[in-house]
């Protein structure tokens, strides 16, 4: 091919040393561009799995939280109904969620590779704390719905977790129905879960028939 004549040329006026060297050059670089691109591609390959690693440890920290701000609502809601064993365990409850709270903080300061959740974090230890700091709640309504605006807030926080680590971009349906499950079934099933807790105490606990809401 006429292509490759002017190297053909060149490598006829070359003794047979300078051929090997000629050739043995060429094939390094060949090797060495090849190893690079391989090279790359695990580096790639590895970066996307600590974030993905960091991502589904920051998600479980949320569930954590997610978990005592259910525990405490209906317990709370418990308390509110009159019952003394409800109100007994109220302190034990803050203070397992302040844990699970301070894990996730330190979860978010340890962190490699940026979530872009600073502002949810915020506003998350903002809502915990004027839960746990009210004495005296003026209603159930607004009892349920500070502790229902806070879970459905880390739902929410949870997902964007999972999209910022690329949790989501799973590489089998397997793993992305497991994903799935974990970041946005399992949260959800288990809010509906404590709503109905909550709904169901406040029911057994009250004189009367249940209004239509409460149906």
């Amino acid at each position: 091919m006429k292509v490759f004549e002017p190297v053909v040329r060149l490598m006829n006026r070359l003794k047979y040393a300078q051929k090997f060297i000629v050739i043995a050059v060429v094939f390094v670089l060949v090797i060495a561009s090849v190893s690079f691109i391989l090279m790359q591609r695990m580096n790639s390959e590895i970066t996307e799995m600590e974030q993905r690693y960091e991502g589904a440890s920051y998600n479980t920290a949320l569930k954590d939280v997610l978990q005592q701000v259910q525990i405490h609502r209906g317990t709370s809601v418990q308390a509110w109904n009159g019952s003394e064993d409800a109100q007994s365990k109220l302190a034990s409850i803050r203070e397992q969620a302040n844990r699970a709270l301070h894990v996730l903080n330190e979860q978010h300061t340890k962190q490699t590779y940026p979530l872009h959740i600073d502002e949810e974090l915020d506003a998350i230890n903002e809502q915990w704390q004027a839960i746990a700091e009210k004495d005296r709640w003026q209603d159930r309504d607004e009892l349920t719905t500070l502790h229902t605006n806070l879970t459905t807030f880390i739902i929410e926080t949870m997902l964007t977790v999972s999209n910022e680590s690329s949790l989501q971009l799973a590489r089998s349906p397997a793993s992305q129905n497991l994903i799935t499950t974990l970041t946005k079934t399992m949260p959800s099933v288990t809010e509906n879960a404590g709503n109905l807790r909550w709904l169901g105490a406040s029911v057994l606990a009250k004189e009367g028939d249940m209004t239509a809401q409460e149906r």
